[in-house]
This record gives C-alpha cells, sequence and structure tokens, in this order.
C-alpha cells in the first residue's frame, strides 16, 4: 500500500509505523484481525480501539504517559482536546516512573485552612497531575491545566468530573474511594472525599422525665375521677 504525504493509507502493523512520533499524529487502524491503513489519531474511540501497539515504545504519546493496554491499543493517541498549548517539559518523561517532585525545591503550599474561595495562584505549585499536589488523601490538591500554566489547587474548584487532571487511574487521589480517570477528558471521576448520609429512623434512647411522667399519671387519675362522678348511681 502506497502512502500519501500525510501518512494516511500507509502500510502499518502499529502506530509508530504511520511515519509520525508526535502524540496525536497518525494511528494504525485494524480491522477483522488485521492492519487496515494509518488514520488520524481520534478516529476510534480512545484506550480501547484507536490504533494499535505492541509495546509501550509503540505509542506514539508515549512520552506524555502512554502506555499499551491489554487489548493492544495505547491507553490514549492524542492530548486533550481541551488544552491549547501542551506542556512544553513533556517530552521524553514517563510519568509512570517519574519520581516524587522535589519539595524543598518549590514554594510552599498555600495553607488552605486560611484560604478564601480559592488558593493563592501567586504561591501555587506547578503540576503535570494531581498527584504531584500536596496532600495524598482523597480531598487532597489536584492540578489544574490551563494555557497559561498548570497548578496545584484546592479539590473542588472545578466540577466533579473535570476536576483535576490524570492519565491513569494511579494519579487519582480518591482511587481507594472508587474513583477512575476518564481516558477521554483526562479527569478522575471525583477528587472529594464521598459525604456520609445523614442518620434516618427515630431516636429510641430517649426516656420520658420522672416529672413529665408523674404529670401525665395526675392528668389520667384526673380525667377518671370526674368519669366516676358523672356516673348515676346503681340501684
Amino acid at each position: 500500500m502506497l502512502a500519501v504525504a500525510d501518512g494516511r493509507s500507509r502500510a502499518c502493523s502499529v502506530d509508530k509505523e504511520c511515519g509520525s512520533s508526535v502524540c496525536g499524529g497518525n494511528v494504525c487502524q485494524w480491522s477483522g484481525g488485521a492492519p487496515v491503513a494509518c488514520v488520524p489519531a481520534g478516529t476510534d474511540t480512545q484506550g480501547t480501539s484507536d490504533g494499535w501497539c505492541s509495546v509501550k515504545a509503540d505509542c506514539n504519546c508515549a512520552a506524555q504517559g502512554a502506555d499499551c493496554n491489554a487489548s493492544h491499543h495505547c491507553i490514549f493517541t492524542k492530548i486533550n482536546p481541551d488544552m491549547a498549548q501542551p506542556i512544553p517539559d513533556m517530552a521524553g518523561r514517563d510519568f509512570s516512573i517519574a519520581p516524587a517532585p522535589d519539595m524543598t525545591a518549590q514554594p510552599p503550599a498555600p495553607d488552605m485552612a486560611h484560604a478564601g474561595s480559592s488558593p493563592d495562584l501567586s504561591v501555587a505549585m506547578t503540576c503535570d497531575h494531581d498527584t504531584q499536589c500536596p496532600g495524598t488523601t482523597c480531598g487532597g490538591q489536584v492540578c489544574q491545566w490551563g494555557a497559561g500554566g498548570h497548578i496545584c489547587v484546592a479539590a473542588g474548584t472545578d466540577t466533579q468530573g473535570s476536576d483535576g487532571w490524570c492519565n491513569n487511574d494511579a494519579k487519582c487521589k480518591c482511587k481507594g474511594e472508587g474513583a477512575t480517570c476518564n481516558l477521554t477528558t483526562f479527569h478522575c471521576t471525583a477528587t472529594l472525599p464521598k459525604v456520609a448520609g445523614a442518620k434516618s429512623g427515630c431516636e429510641m434512647s430517649q426516656v420520658a422525665s420522672p416529672t413529665g411522667a408523674l404529670a401525665a399519671l395526675g392528668l389520667v387519675a384526673f380525667a377518671l375521677f370526674l368519669r366516676r362522678r358523672g356516673r348515676p348511681a346503681r340501684s
């Protein structure tokens, strides 16, 4: 099969053979158990049917944290479309084995206990994903991405399902409560702890006070007395 200038219609077996090593470049589309042609990334569903790989190195987005899953598809094949610009230092970084950030070289996290409705962005930490932000438990700070920069903010700053940033389930601080990374939007399904439900039903542990009980008995005795006075005498 002959390849055209942009790599489409090229014969392939894995994504890297489509003539592009850039995240978001053409991927290899398979059908019926056989490769068909190189097509634009995102032609099929991310993580389940887009492109083809046998190892992580076959993924065009491997440097951004994409891996080859058990179904032989890269977990993502292009940068999330709401990103105006990629992160400048993403090239060559493998987030699946990235060490924890050196906190001594970072500015201190804002004191959220005394913060107002939003954190002080002038001292907010920079980040790539949620687990690089302060607080390792569910409800800890998350990474808010934007064209102007990527910073740690309080969990819940954005709507649940659009809050923070991840590229796999391990980057979700609420994974222990069932949160997963949505590989279509690259946000964790939840970043805040679940709220415990309020108690329902009557409280049966309360008992009447002695004074109240005696008052009630007195009223009953008085009512019986009046009732007896009103009866005619038997002949």
